[in-house]
């Protein structure tokens, strides 16, 4: 188990990964965001090393909730999951072509000029999986209804 200090500045380096993957600027972190959790100033501004470890959690759940993905957890990547939801399409036989190529041209449909699968921020990540997860929704649903006006 971590001593608090290993704890309290893990929580800070998440957090602070966090604000910076989901670019909130500087004015609305120490302006909306801190106080919000009771910061308190140090060397004349509102500071996140002031919060007790237990608003740190609370702040880096919000965070979480907001799209922020953990760069160091050992669960599958939102990259890996857009092409495993890719794969899956590609055999339920949705997609014709289930390459990287073409999920590339898919996820450039919806974001301008993309050329790569790492470009996509977190909020854009998080809309493809939505995307191919309502799809393959949609597919299965139509599935069964072909199933159940056969029988």
């Amino acid at each position: 188990m971590p001593k608090p200090a290993e704890k309290r500045a893990k929580l800070i380096q998440l957090i602070s990964i966090a604000k910076q993957q989901l670019g909130i600027e500087e004015e609305i972190w120490r302006g909306h965001v801190l106080p919000r959790y009771g910061a308190k100033e140090k060397n004349g501004k509102l500071s996140l090393t002031t919060l007790p470890i237990y608003q740190l959690e609370n702040l880096l759940k919000e965070l979480k909730q907001k799209g922020f993905s953990n760069p160091n957890s050992n669960s599958m990547s939102d990259l890996e999951y857009i092409r495993r939801l890719w794969s899956d399409l590609h055999q339920m036989g949705v997609v014709r072509d289930g390459s990287e190529q073409t999920l590339i041209k898919w996820a450039k449909n919806r974001f301008n000029g993309l050329d790569k699968l790492e470009w996509l921020n977190t909020y854009q990540k998080q809309k493809c999986i939505e995307g191919l997860k309502d799809w393959i929704s949609r597919e299965k649903r139509k599935a069964n209804e072909k199933t159940s006006q056969t029988t």
